[in-house]
C-alpha cells in the first residue's frame, strides 16, 4: 500500500479552491498562524436581532483576543 500525503495549501489557496463550497476540513497547526479554534464559544452578534450564537466551529485571531476585555476573564 503506497501513501500519498495531501498537499498543504496556502489560506488564500484554500479559499480560491474550496471558498464556495460547504464541504471542507480545516487542520489545526497546518498554516503557520496564530490562529485558535476554541472547542465551545458564544459570539454576540453585531445585530441587535440575538443576544449570542453558539457556532458549531470557530477560528479567531489570537493576536487580538488581548483586546476582547471578556477573553482574559471568561476563557477557560
Amino acid at each position: 500500500m503506497t501513501y500519498t500525503p495531501t498537499p498543504t495549501l496556502t489560506f488564500d489557496e484554500f479559499i480560491a479552491q474550496y471558498g464556495d463550497d460547504f464541504r471542507y476540513e480545516l487542520a489545526d497547526g497546518e498554516a503557520q498562524h496564530a490562529w485558535v479554534k476554541p472547542r465551545t464559544c458564544l459570539i454576540r452578534p453585531f445585530s441587535d436581532t440575538a443576544t449570542a450564537r453558539r457556532p458549531d466551529l470557530v477560528v479567531l485571531d489570537e493576536t487580538v483576543l488581548s483586546s476582547e476585555p471578556r477573553w482574559i476573564h471568561q476563557s477557560r
